[in-house]
């Protein structure tokens, strides 16, 4: 997902959780869920509400759900939404978001990936690999 495909997801969800609790403001975040099959992207954001908001999060997560694909920015990034677990919102992005990511790694080249240096703190970490196990990274 590039950064303006989830910067827009972000704002579709901050729009739609101000109207319904606009004394609240949720910490809205997007993951990667742990199974793939359950999607490309998630947020708990009806868990985060539905204590504010009076109502189960599994209910509210489906009133998100109808208001954000009733945008019409919106459905250009996510093909479909659904309520998973106690009230998690797992996203499955459309074929166009995916193929804008593959266009820009395309146009990018060798760059694709680059930051420019910081002056901030690095953490690299190493594991060296276990002999008696499958390599994986």
């Amino acid at each position: 997902m590039l950064p303006e495909q989830s910067s827009q997801l972000i704002g579709v969800l901050q729009k739609v959780a101000q109207g319904l609790a606009p004394d609240v403001s949720p910490t809205l975040a997007l993951e990667r869920p742990k199974v793939a099959a359950h999607g490309d992207v998630a947020t708990n954001l009806a868990m985060q509400l539905a204590k504010h908001v009076g109502r189960p999060p599994r209910e509210l997560a489906q009133t998100i759900i109808d208001e954000v694909m009733a945008d019409e920015s919106f459905r250009t990034i996510v093909a479909s939404a659904e309520v998973a677990g106690p009230g998690f919102i797992n996203f499955r992005l459309s074929q166009a978001a995916l193929v804008a990511v593959l266009d820009q790694v395309a146009l990018s080249g060798d760059q694709f990936g680059i930051q420019k240096a910081t002056k901030g703190k690095v953490l690299v970490e190493f594991v060296s690999a276990n002999p008696t196990g499958p390599l994986h990274v």
